[in-house]
């Protein structure tokens, strides 16, 4: 399915795609090498296919060599993901011109042809103790090195996470400053005790022209009477 998806889908057609729908190959491939071997023991086991002891030898060669090729590949997709998310968070701007299609493809090649020599050589050469100390130790790389790149990307998200938080404090902190420094009123109230109007700071050196007006008419009215 993951595979029919990338292939389907022209918008996955991308260099992680690209090592993704490789990693589910290779997983396949682990499940595909396990059933072929179970059938082809059953049919031995039947009578229903005769084979010579070398030829089940080569077969059973080429059963391990397609097991631990699928093994290989699927820890060097594994760390060529890792990368290229490193790549994508901490070079992105530059992501796509350091991660091009060409050389995802050419690592993809280098991977797969990687694999099967080196698991050719450890099926060759199984019984020998410096393969064996080979192999344990492209497993502990591998997890030590996809292990340090998820650190540094979980340690960079942490450090943004905390000033993303620390700026978002910061503006509701000013927020709140603007908000307390509300326009003052500047009450005036006329001279015959009236109710007094209300003016922002803005309007202060603007003169009151409505109490001015009540003023001059409430004094009319005092000496008319």
């Amino acid at each position: 399915l993951v595979v029919a998806a990338i292939v389907k889908n022209r918008n996955l057609h991308s260099p992680m795609y690209y090592f993704i729908c490789c990693l589910a190959v290779s997983d396949m491939m682990v499940s595909g090498s396990i059933m072929v071997e179970a059938l082809f023991m059953l049919l031995t086991e039947n009578d229903v296919l005769v084979v010579t002891a070398d030829m089940l030898r080569h077969l059973d060669n080429i059963i391990d060599v397609m097991i631990c090729s699928s093994v290989l590949s699927s820890l060097s997709f594994l760390l060529t993901i890792a990368a290229d998310r490193y790549i994508t968070i901490f070079y992105a701007l530059r992501y796509h011109s350091i991660m091009t299609t060409r050389r995802a493809r050419a690592i993809i090649i280098l991977v797969w042809l990687a694999s099967i020599m080196s698991s050719s050589l450890f099926i060759v050469y199984h019984t020998d103790n410096a393969v064996v100390a080979c192999l344990v130790a492209f497993f502990g790389l591998a997890l030590v090195f996809t292990a340090g790149l998820h650190l540094h990307m979980f340690v960079l998200a942490r450090v943004h996470s905390r000033r993303i938080r620390a700026l978002h404090k910061s503006h509701c902190a000013a927020a709140t400053s603007m908000k307390s420094r509300s326009p003052s009123c500047l009450v005036y109230t006329s001279h015959a005790g009236g109710p007094s109007s209300c003016t922002s700071s803005s309007s202060s050196h603007a003169p009151p022209t409505h109490t001015a007006n009540a003023t001059s008419a409430t004094s009319t009215s005092s000496s008319s009477s």
